[in-house]
C-alpha cells in the first residue's frame, strides 16, 4: 500500500470530513492519520488511480450515488504530433509513448496533487520507475517532433537545479534514488527524450528545467516509457482519464518505431465491455435483489450500463480500471457498493465437519518432529535455485531439471532437483555459528523423466563438525527407518559429491531411494566450508496428485 496526504479544505469542497472519513473504510482502505489541516489515507494497491486526490473524490461520490459514471473516449482529439523511438533506446527501454493534455487548471493544490500522484504511481505500480517511468512537461515550450533515443554525454539543466551539468556528473551527484541504475549508460550514451531543438528529460532520472510545469501551466505533454507494454499503456489510460476529469482534452501523438518503420496512435480510452447476469451477483453474495437495485449497484461501482433487461446487463469498464480481469471483480465492486455491513449472515445448511491435516502434511510434520528429536534444526529453502549451486558446486551433471523460460537472474533459474545443495549453502551462511551444526529439510524436488515432470518428497540431513563421520549419520538414518517401519540396506557406491569408500546407496525395502556419505573436500571448498560434512538424502514418497 501507499499513503497519500489530502488537505481538509480541498475535501470540504465536495463533502464533510466526517463523510470522507466514513467512506474510506467502506472502499476497503484506511485513514492512517488526521489533524486540523490534512488527512493521510492508505490506498489499496489494486487501485493505483486512487492515489490521486480527484480520483479518490470521484470514487466516493460514485459510491454515494451523487456522481454518475461517464465515458472518456469522446475526449480523445486529433493527433498533435509525432514521436520517434530509436532501436537503441528500445534496447534499454522497449516501450515509449506520449500524449498532450490541454486546458488544465493547476491552481491551488492541484499541481501538488498531480505531481505527488505521478511520483507515487511510478514508485508503486511502476516498480520505482523500472517497469514504468513518467515525465510531465509544459506543452507550450515543446517543439514537435519528439525523439526517444540515446545521446552522448551532454549538458542540460535538470529540473530545479539552476545550472547546466553533464548527464554523467548529475547522476554521480544527485541520483540519490538510484533510478539511473535501471539502465546505467550504454557505451557512454544516455537515454533521453528530446524535441526538435532541446533535451526534455534524462530518462528515467529527471526532466529538464526548460519545460518545467507550474500552477500557471495550462497544457501538458505526458511521456511514458518502460519495460512492460501493458503497464505503460495502463499508466497512460490512468493519467489521461484523471486529467479528463479535471477538464482536459487529450491529444495523442503518432509513435514511430524507426527500426521497422511501423507506427501507431499513442493512446485510446475505449471502455471494455462485460456482461453480467444479476443471478450471478445474488448467488455469490447471498442476496435476492431485483434488476433495479443491481443496476444501481453497477452505477455506484463506476460502470456505465450500455444495455440491460430484467435478468442481465452489458456494462462498460472505465479505462482507468486496470484491476478488472473478469466478472468476479465486478461482483466484488457491487458488493462493496452494497456494503458488506449490510449483508446479513445466513446459517450454512448441510453436513458440518472439522478440518483435518491431509496424510502428506501429517507425514511431513512427523518427519520434522523426529529429526528435531535427533538434534537437527529445520531449514526451509526456496524451490528455485541456480545451476551453479545445484550441479557445479556438487560436481553433478544435470539429471533433467525444470528451467525457467525467462529467468531474470541466474540465482533463480531452475527448480531444485535435490535438497542437499541448498542445505550446503545453509552451512556456508551459518559458518560463524558453534560446531557441530546439524540441519535437515523435508520438501519436494522435481526432475524431468521423459516428457513429464516427476515430483518427489525427500528428506535430507547435513552434519558439519570436526568429529562428524559416516557412522554418526548412519545411526540417525537407522532411527528414521525404524520410525517409518521400513527395511534399510546400504550398498557401497560412488558419487562425485562424496568421498569414495565412505559413500553408500540407501535401499528401502529393496529399492534404491537415496545416498549417504561424507562430502568430497572439493565440494566443501566450493561451498567455502572448513569442517568435515556428512550428508544423506532420501526419497520418502513419489507424489502423484
Amino acid at each position: 500500500m501507499a499513503t497519500v496526504t489530502f488537505y481538509n479544505k480541498d475535501i470540504e469542497k465536495f463533502m464533510s470530513l466526517d463523510v470522507f472519513k466514513s467512506q474510506i473504510p467502506e472502499l476497503g482502505m484506511s485513514v492512517e492519520d488526521s489533524n486540523d489541516t490534512s488527512i493521510v489515507v492508505d490506498i489499496t494497491p489494486n487501485r493505483p488511480e486512487l492515489l490521486y486526490f480527484n480520483n479518490l473524490i470521484r470514487e466516493i461520490l460514485l459510491h454515494l450515488g451523487i456522481l454518475k459514471p461517464r465515458s472518456y473516449d469522446s475526449e480523445i482529439k486529433n493527433l498533435d504530433g509525432d514521436l520517434y523511438v530509436s532501436p537503441e533506446f528500445r534496447s534499454l527501454r522497449p516501450y515509449g509513448i506520449a500524449f498532450a493534455a490541454k486546458n488544465i487548471d493547476l491552481s491551488g493544490n492541484s499541481l501538488e496533487y498531480l505531481v505527488n500522484f505521478t511520483e507515487k504511481l511510478t514508485d508503486t505500480y511502476g516498480r520505482k520507475r523500472k517497469k514504468v517511468a513518467l515525465g510531465m512537461h509544459n506543452l507550450d515550450k515543446v517543439e514537435f517532433p519528439l525523439f526517444y533515443n540515446l545521446s552522448e554525454d551532454k549538458e542540460f539543466t535538470p529540473l530545479k537545479y539552476g545550472v547546466s551539468i553533464k548527464f554523467s556528473d548529475f547522476i554521480k551527484e544527485k541520483d540519490n534514488e538510484g533510478y539511473s541504475s535501471i539502465f546505467g549508460n550504454k557505451d557512454g550514451r544516455y537515454p533521453i527524450l528530446k524535441d526538435n531543438s532541446k533535451i526534455l528529460s534524462l530518462v528515467p532520472v529527471i526532466n529538464s528545467d526548460e519545460t518545467s510545469v507550474s500552477a500557471f501551466t495550462r497544457n501538458l505533454l505526458i511521456d511514458i516509457n518502460g519495460s512492460d507494454e501493458t503497464a505503460v499503456k495502463n499508466t497512460a489510460r490512468i493519467i489521461a482519464s484523471s486529467l479528463i476529469d479535471i477538464g482536459a482534452s487529450i491529444y495523442p501523438v503518432r509513435v514511430h518505431m524507426t527500426q521497422n518503420k511501423s507506427s501507431f496512435i499513442s493512446i485510446d480510452l475505449k471502455s471494455r465491455r462485460a456482461s453480467l447476469h444479476f443471478k450471478d451477483f445474488n448467488s455469490r453474495i447471498g442476496l435476492a435483489e431485483k434488476s433495479e437495485k443491481c443496476l444501481d449497484l453497477i452505477s455506484r461501482s463506476g460502470y456505465l450500463v450500455k444495455s440491460s433487461n430484467s435478468t442481465s446487463a452489458t456494462i462498460l469498464i472505465p479505462p482507468y480500471r486496470t484491476d478488472i480481469f473478469g466478472k468476479i471483480d465486478i461482483i466484488e465492486d457491487m458488493a462493496i457498493a452494497y456494503g458488506y455491513n449490510n449483508i446479513n449472515a445466513k446459517e450454512i445448511s448441510g453436513i458440518y465437519g472439522y478440518g483435518n491435516l491431509d496424510k502428506l502434511t501429517e507425514l511431513k510434520n512427523s518427519l520434522a518432529e523426529l529429526s528435531i528429536g535427533l538434534g537437527y534444526t529445520e531449514a526451509l529453502n526456496f524451490y528455485l535455485t541456480s545451476r551453479q549451486i545445484e550441479f557445479e558446486y556438487m560436481l553433478h551433471d544435470d539429471p533433467g531439471s525444470v528451467s525457467l523460460l525467462s529467468s531474470k537472474t541466474s540465482t533463480f533459474s531452475i527448480i531444485r532437483t535435490k535438497l542437499l545443495p541448498n542445505l550446503m549453502m545453509n552451512l556456508k551462511t551459518s559458518a560463524d555459528q558453534p560446531m557441530p551444526q546439524k540441519l535437515f529439510e523435508v520438501g519436494n524436488v522435481y526432475t524431468v523423466k521423459g516428457n513429464k515432470v516427476e515430483e518427489n518428497l525427500n528428506i535430507a540431513f547435513v552434519s558439519e563438525g570436526a568429529k562428524v563421520n559416516f557412522n554418526n549419520l548412519k545411526a540417525d538414518l537407522e532411527a528414521l527407518c525404524n520410525y517409518l517401519k521400513v527395511h534399510l540396506e546400504l550398498k557401497e557406491s560412488k558419487d562425485p559429491a562424496f568421498i569414495e569408500g565412505r559413500t553408500a546407496d540407501i535401499y528401502i525395502d529393496g529399492i534404491k531411494k537415496g545416498i549417504i556419505g561424507e562430502i568430497n573436500p572439493e565440494v566443501l571448498l566450493n561451498f567455502g566450508l572448513l569442517e568435515p560434512v556428512s550428508a544423506l538424502e532420501l526419497t520418502i514418497q513419489k507424489l502423484d496428485y
